[in-house]
Order: structure tokens, then sequence, then C-alpha cells
């Protein structure tokens, strides 16, 4: 590597963490006008969690927890600002559309007074869950049509390591409780299909006003009958265009998502965990009123699901840059 080669990797570098300094920098001193909500998906916790190596080796059934912060990297974390969505592989897919739906879900349940009039999403930069044409639809649908029209997830880790058998959703939910407030898919929020309505009305990001991919902030405003984005490559310099990423004849105020139903199939080969019920539990394993989750997802319900189409699955990521998205109300 050449002395001049060596000087621009070093540059790019420099370049990299004051960037990075600089969305930490948002995160933890947000103006007072400013709302500021986090959020990010917890990695993929099993069920059954059994004290077996076997386990390691099972195709088991994933339990989701995507959790949605509001305040600051130096708030406390309490169930008052701490929202738990929860649900697993057999009530929907871990994608984009029940990600942006549980987003939806808590800007729409939060009240926004005072001096507020303006929100700060912050999240990494997870092209299948965050960063994408579907998170932007729903997020310019809550901006047109459910905005006030004046002006970090808990990490519960270290708890489930602490357990050694794990069996059921609500083993799960008594830790996550602790540090929030949890809300069931089905039952307190709903999964709506932004996709759809992306494909819809918007603009393959490849043909927006810039580049999607390249920009770390996104700022949405306001208008009559359309929200306009801006994206930027810096947190602090504002030098975009904002304009209309909407196809042509198309305009906000017309989208409206439908509700999902609720139910999935499972994929891959599941016999494996009911291998592993019965070393652990015996051949009665069904019997056992711990395990009727299982038996559920596993037997029961097992012809039902063969005739359900499968959902696509988007839980993997290679991009975990931040992202920062404003909403000015």
């Amino acid at each position: 590597m050449s002395s001049s080669e060596k000087k621009d990797v070093i540059t790019e570098q420099r370049v990299h963490k004051l960037k990075a300094k600089a969305f930490f920098n948002l995160l933890k001193s947000p103006p007072e006008n400013v709302a500021v909500f986090s959020f990010d998906c917890e990695k993929n916790l099993p069920l059954p969690k059994l004290p077996d190596q076997a386990s390691y080796f099972t195709q088991q059934i994933n339990y989701y927890n995507f959790t949605v912060v509001r305040g600051s990297s130096t708030t406390s974390l309490v169930p008052e600002n701490v929202y738990s969505y929860v649900w697993t592989e057999v009530d929907f897919a871990k994608n984009s559309n029940s990600t942006a739906s549980a987003v939806w879900d808590a800007l729409v349940k939060s009240s926004f007074l005072g001096e507020i009039d303006t929100i700060h999403l912050f999240a990494d930069g997870c092209g299948r869950q965050n960063k994408n044409s579907i998170m932007m639809t729903m997020l310019s649908v809550w901006l047109m049509k459910k905005a006030p029209q004046n002006g970090v997830r808990y990490d519960c880790e270290k708890e489930v390591k602490k357990k050694s058998v794990v069996v059921k959703p609500s083993d799960y939910e008594k830790i996550i409780a602790h540090r929030s407030t949890i809300r069931k898919l089905g039952v307190d929020w709903q999964v709506y299909d932004w996709k759809s309505e992306a494909q819809t009305h918007m603009k393959t990001p490849s043909a927006w006003h810039f580049q999607f991919n390249k920009k770390k902030r996104f700022v949405f405003t306001r208008g009559k009958a359309n929200v306009l984005i801006r994206g930027e490559s810096n947190y602090y310099a504002d030098i975009g265009e904002a304009k209309s990423v909407l196809k042509r004849g198309k305009n906000t105020s017309a989208i409206n998502s439908t509700e999902l139903d609720i139910g999935c199939k499972l994929k891959g080969d599941k016999s494996t965990i009911i291998s592993l019920l019965k070393k652990h539990y015996g051949d009665t394993w069904e019997e056992n009123p711990d395990l009727s989750f299982l038996k559920e997802a596993l037997v029961t319900s097992r012809a039902e699901q063969d005739n359900m189409p499968e959902t696509d699955v988007e839980s993997g990521c290679r991009s975990i840059k931040p992202c920062d998205i404003n909403l000015p109300i």
C-alpha cells in the first residue's frame, strides 16, 4: 500500500468514526422540541430452549422480540417508555411488514404534547427490516394521516441465558416484562400489508431522486397532499432536496393498508423438535400442559398449516449501519 493510499484509508476511517459519533450524539442529547424513538429486534429466541447440545442442531420455533424505546440513550428503561412487540413464527414471519406495523403501532399510540414538533427515529441500517421503501411508505402515511396537526432496546439476553429451560412464549414474556410493556401480536397490535402499498404507490428506491442505500438520514416533510422525503449523507448537514417519491398520479392520502391474517406455515423440518421433546419429557410429552404451545404448533395445527401459503422471511441483514429518520410534525 502506497503512502497516499494509506492516507486515504486513515481519512475514511476517521470520517466513519466521526459519523458514528454524530449519530450517538443525536440519540444522547435531542432538542426539547424533538421526540426520540429507537427500535431494534433482539436475536431470535428458540422454542423449546433445553439444556441439551442436540437442541443446537435442531430447527426450532423462533420467538421474536421487536422493541421500541421512547427516549434518548440516557433515558431509564422502564415499562412506561419501552414497548416489546412479541410474536412467534407460528403467528407471522419477521419481515418488513411486521416491523413496520410495530413501529406504526408505537407511533399511533404515542402522544406528542407541548412543544414537540419533530420526531427522530433511530435504527440500524438493516435493509430487510428498517431501511426500505416499506418502512418509508408507513412513515409517510403516519405523517400524513395520524401525526398531530400542530406544531436501544432492552437486551434481555443475559436473563435468558440464566434460564436453562424455556418451552412456551410466556416464559420469555415474563423476562421481557421486567423492563418493558408487552404488546402481543393479534391482541395489542396487528400486521398491515405495507409492502403491497409500497409496490403500488411508491417508486422503486433506484428511481428516487437520491441514492437510497448511501443515505444515513431521511427527513420527511408533510405537504397538502403528499409527504416529501429528503435523503442526507451526514447527520448535521442539510443539503439534500425534498421531493415526492410516489409514482405519477399517486398521493399519500390514498394509501390505505389492509390488515393481514395471523398464522403462517412453519418452514424447515421441525420433526427434530418432537424427537427432542420425547427425549426430555417422554413419549407422553403431548399430555404435559407446559408443552401445549409446542403441541399445537407441531401436531394439532400441522394439517391446517400445510394449507397456508408460505410467507417470506426477511430476517437476514448484512448492513448494520445506523440511520436516523426525521419526521417534522
